[in-house]
């Protein structure tokens, strides 16, 4: 099984989905287990190429993003990717 290149993925949020929610392709959601065993979020397989997290997960990963140093998309610091 070949890993998915996560850095073409593109994270999205929506505002229509419950708490706590994640929507992803399968292999996203694999590796996600891998990484991280059980943990408490509710993972739905979906049939894009497309990240979509719920508000609350969305703003938790926004600042976990920026606690790392990253910045965001409208000023992506690409110099972490080497």
């Amino acid at each position: 099984m070949q890993t998915p290149d996560l850095a073409n993925l593109s994270l999205r949020e929506s505002s229509e989905l419950p708490a706590n929610t994640l929507v992803a392709p399968i292999s996203i959601i694999r590796e996600i287990r891998l990484m991280l065993g059980s943990i408490n979020i509710d993972m739905q397989v979906g049939i894009e190429d497309v990240v979509v997290v719920s508000s609350d997960l969305y703003e938790a990963f926004s600042k976990w993003n920026a606690a790392q140093g990253y910045e965001d998309e409208s000023g992506a610091d690409d110099s972490w990717l080497n």
